[in-house]
């Protein structure tokens, strides 16, 4: 498991999802890319998400994933958090994207589970020593709820 103690951080404000600009050929459009980092923080939010739930991360490879992670932390240029969503289908992919994020100086992730209900033995396995509650039959809404209120 990663250790890793980053400072408290106070989650207020608006943190917007980045769309991940592509070309005609599904190569990255770095400069869209740039543009839209910028836009978002000349609009005022206070921190971006990389690869969360609408940055496209899911059509992505593994490498083309950890590079936009880097990209965008020198685009943003400490101008305010990056959080980077981690989440994968197989435990081992997250692991290893949670570990990327952290080697670039991502200063939060975002873990979104897979789609559909989970199994009651999957969340335990899939998130040890994550959840405040045991899981019983309803784990996937329990889960749900909880990862619905971290950060707040």
């Amino acid at each position: 498991f990663i250790h890793w103690k980053p400072s408290a951080m106070q989650f207020e404000g608006i943190y917007t999802p980045v769309v991940t600009p592509y070309f005609e050929d599904f190569s990255l459009n770095r400069e869209g890319l740039a543009q839209t980092i910028d836009h978002l923080i000349s609009a005022g939010v206070h921190g971006l998400i990389i690869a969360g739930t609408t940055g496209e991360y899911y059509a992505q490879s593994a490498e083309e994933r950890i590079e936009m992670m880097a990209l965008a932390k020198d685009m943003i240029s400490g101008r305010l958090p990056m959080i980077v969503g981690t989440g994968a289908i197989r435990t081992e992919d997250s692991i290893a994207f949670a570990e990327a994020a952290k080697d670039v100086g991502a200063d939060a992730l975002l873990i979104a589970t897979r789609l559909g209900r989970p199994s009651n033995d999957y969340l335990p396995r899939h998130y040890p020593r994550r959840s405040p509650r045991e899981f019983q039959d309803d784990a996937g809404l329990r889960a749900a709820d909880h990862l619905r209120h971290m950060g707040r």
